[in-house]
């Protein structure tokens, strides 16, 4: 998938358990979670030791990093349909959780092509791996309308609930 224009990646996950400590855990990306020179992004899940997790997208532009945090939005032992959309000409970022916006946030830089791999369900180290199940895991090389988001959340949600 190139990054680098807008995307969207599409999911139904289903976290595991309570990490204590706030463990990263890597979802999907094409970067290594420490090495800003690669370019790219990384979705990450952290649970804040609760009932509830959080999602945290990084973008690379290939010197530095933009971070951004959704806190509490996902659920803790339950399937969740989890989609972040990527606009490249205002470089923001919107998360919808079972077809609901969470709200957008917006880059501080922009994001630029990795040479990495597509890793589902890692981070590029070796010890944060996603805890938990990941199904229908989807890239689209274009933004998805909160109507195509919603309606895949209806067609799919008999299948988790």
């Amino acid at each position: 998938m190139g990054v680098g224009a807008d995307f969207t990646i599409e999911w139904w996950g289903y976290s595991g358990y309570d990490w204590a400590g706030k463990t990263e855990r890597g979802l999907v990306g094409n970067r290594a979670r420490a090495l800003v020179t690669d370019g790219g992004f990384l979705i990450i899940v952290m649970n804040a030791a609760g009932a509830t997790g959080d999602i945290i997208v990084k973008l690379c532009d290939g010197t530095s990093e933009y971070s951004g945090t959704w806190q509490d939005v996902l659920s803790i032992n339950a399937w969740d349909h989890i989609v972040v959309t990527y606009t490249e000409a205002t470089d923001t970022l919107e998360l919808f959780v079972n077809s609901v916006s969470q709200g957008t946030l917006t880059a501080t830089n922009k994001i630029t092509t990795s040479a990495r791999n597509l890793l589902i369900g890692e981070a590029y180290t070796n010890d944060r791996y996603y805890v938990g199940s990941i199904a229908l895991l989807r890239a689209h090389n274009r933004l998805l309308s909160a109507l195509e988001i919603q309606n895949d959340y209806q067609q799919e949600k008999h299948l988790f609930h």
